[in-house]
């Protein structure tokens, strides 16, 4: 229909109570049909709740009521509509939500690809699991020529202080053994259902000191590729314009936001991950950088979006800027 939707994220501590923060509010997808309207924050939540801070005197009917309630504190991030033709036609206008999951519930809930479905007047009728195991999903696209959707995802925190605490290494190996692993991946999901590890196993064969004992990494879905270390890619998208040399089409961009949690930084680039004809990666190389100069970063790109022409759109939330990247041929 060419209608906005976006994702929103519940506030978090709505109570002191953890048995009341564990249930509200509701995380949302969103419909903007029109320009002007206002969804409620900081005074409604979920379209129903009033915040206890900011909501005395504010109805919920003053605001837009989300479209649909994802549920408390699954930290959607990503989102796209499915226009295929490799999955069944249930799945045609279907939205594909990725959930980076709960830190501040007792109970953690998320880390998954979700499905919402719609029926033929717009309206949510269900939301099921498409994929488990994905920690910190933002960017996904659908491959150009078979409609499989690939996604990137970032590797857990911290996993060398973790394994002191397990016993597994020395205490003055934690941020060396931080710094390498694990590695951010790039995935893809041809079918529902599929389990890509997290929190149980990271770049297909690293065991998880907290949660991967008793687990068998040939359980789960590897990855396509492996990104680096805390590179933290987030926008991800297949290129398809003309504008490039033949060389780039249908080859992944990768927006990588840059690692905060090394002893060296890495990262802070846009990257090209190259296939070959059977979808599988076979090299990676830098398509632009200069964000990064030694260990100081004044940018970090965040997503990528093809134009028409054929150039690339990258946006930056640390600069507040949006760059267009174009070939002449020189």
């Amino acid at each position: 229909t060419g209608d906005l939707w976006f994702t929103d994220n519940g506030r978090d501590n709505i109570s002191p109570d953890p048995a009341v923060t564990d249930d509200l509010p509701s995380c949302e997808l969103n419909h903007a049909p029109e320009a002007g309207l206002h969804f409620g924050f900081p005074y409604i939540h979920q379209g129903d709740t009033p915040d206890p801070e900011f909501g005395a005197g504010h109805s919920p009917d003053d605001y837009a009521p989300p479209a649909v309630n994802l549920g408390p504190h699954v930290a959607p991030l990503g989102m796209m509509f499915y226009t295929g033709a490799l999955f069944p036609a249930e799945y045609t206008h279907q939205a594909f939500i990725a959930e980076h999951g709960s830190w501040n519930r007792r109970e953690k809930i998320g880390y998954r690809l979700k499905l919402v479905r719609f029926d033929d007047a717009g309206m949510a009728t269900g939301q099921e699991v498409f994929a488990r195991g994905v920690r910190n999903s933002v960017g996904f696209d659908w491959h150009p020529q078979t409609d499989v959707l690939w996604f990137t995802d970032n590797g857990r925190d911290n996993i060398g202080a973790s394994m002191v605490e397990a016993g597994m290494i020395p205490a003055d190996s934690a941020v060396a053994v931080t710094d390498r692993l694990p590695e951010c991946e790039l995935n893809r999901a041809p079918e529902p259902g599929l389990h890509f590890g997290f929190p149980y196993v990271h770049e297909a064969t690293v065991l998880d000191p907290e949660f991967g004992e008793g687990r068998d990494p040939a359980s789960y879905v590897p990855p396509v590729a492996t990104l680096g270390p805390h590179v933290a890619p987030l926008g991800m998208e297949f290129y398809e314009g003309a504008m490039f040399p033949e060389a780039y089409r249908n080859q992944v961009l990768i927006a990588e936001h840059g690692s905060w949690n090394r002893s060296e930084k890495i990262g802070y680039r846009l990257k090209l991950v190259r296939l070959d004809g059977e979808g599988n990666a076979t090299a990676q190389e830098i398509f632009a950088e200069g964000w990064l100069q030694g260990e100081e970063n004044w940018g970090r790109p965040v997503d990528l979006e093809l134009m028409p022409d054929g150039s690339v759109l990258v946006s930056d939330d640390q600069a507040g800027a949006i760059y267009r990247i174009t070939y002449t041929g020189e």
